[in-house]
């Protein structure tokens, strides 16, 4: 946030030629009108996540990798489990949500969705940093951030040229993606754990996710027919039917692939028998 303060601003006016109010105005929509709402669900996703650290601290002062391995598998997944669907879904409502929040903005809806995307893999190092300090690695943590850091300062320009408003954005991706990838595989070399048996979970979080976004967006796109959008309370209304249905289908779809197992152990069985799914 601090290097976009710094560069915005200067890289917006050589490739563009922009007054300063404009650049300002451009500027507010991703670093705080975005990063407000954005942070909410990385906030929540971290949270649950990162719980495992402790019992990581105590597996690793047992020298017990089964278990470091298992925990660390685990939270990835819980990560994603809560994340994906949670960025996807607010993509999905992100005009909605702006004018209940903001103001409709076509502008900011934009940079709204593309901020929810981002903030997966924002989310994601925020939760392997931690994964890796509860293994006392943080050393090795800071070198991958600073690392990423020095790949988005060299991607800033070319990607502000070419994106305009949403080129900060793609770039602290790229640059968090470059970290997130090099802690990963260290996690991988240093302590075992298995990508490969991930991919079926990741691979119906993922469906399930996109099935999420379809309904939400659905839901939006027939309510903008009924609807003011340009209202706060009626998008506050599009927004409430357009959360209930996606989150629906995901609940739905999470339980009967037993994938929500994982969050809650065996309550999933006793909410599967109430909802009469089999």
């Amino acid at each position: 946030n601090l290097l976009d303060q710094a560069t915005f601003q200067p890289m917006m006016q050589m490739a563009y030629h922009l007054d300063v109010a404009k650049i300002n105005t451009l500027y507010a929509y991703f670093a705080f009108n975005a990063n407000k709402l954005v942070m909410i669900i990385v906030s929540l996703a971290s949270a649950i996540a990162v719980t495992v650290v402790p019992i990581l601290s105590e597996s690793l002062a047992k020298h017990n990798m089964r278990n470091i391995r298992k925990q660390l598998e685990d939270s990835i997944i819980l990560f994603l489990f809560i994340m994906i669907p949670g960025a996807l879904g607010m993509a999905a409502v992100a005009q909605p949500l702006n004018t209940l929040f903001y103001s409709y903005n076509q502008i900011g809806t934009l940079i709204l969705q593309i901020s929810a995307f981002t903030a997966i893999i924002l989310g994601l190092f925020t939760v392997v940093s931690a994964l890796m300090q509860g293994l006392s690695r943080n050393r090795d943590i800071i070198r991958y951030y600073l690392i990423g850091l020095i790949v988005k300062l060299l991607v800033q320009w070319p990607c502000i040229y070419l994106l305009s408003t949403a080129g900060p954005l793609v770039a602290t991706a790229i640059g968090m993606m470059v970290a997130c990838v090099m802690a990963l595989y260290d996690l991988e070399v240093n302590f075992g754990i298995r990508y490969v048996k991930l991919l079926p979970k990741v691979n119906r979080i993922l469906v399930y996710s996109i099935m999420t976004y379809v309904a939400a967006r659905l839901v939006v796109w027939g309510l903008n027919f009924l609807l003011n959008e340009q209202s706060k309370t009626q998008a506050f209304l599009i927004v409430a039917l357009a959360v209930l249905a996606g989150g629906a289908v995901y609940v739905y779809f999470a339980l009967k692939s037993r994938l929500v197992d994982l969050m809650i152990g065996e309550r999933a069985a006793g909410l599967r028998r109430k909802l009469k799914i089999k």
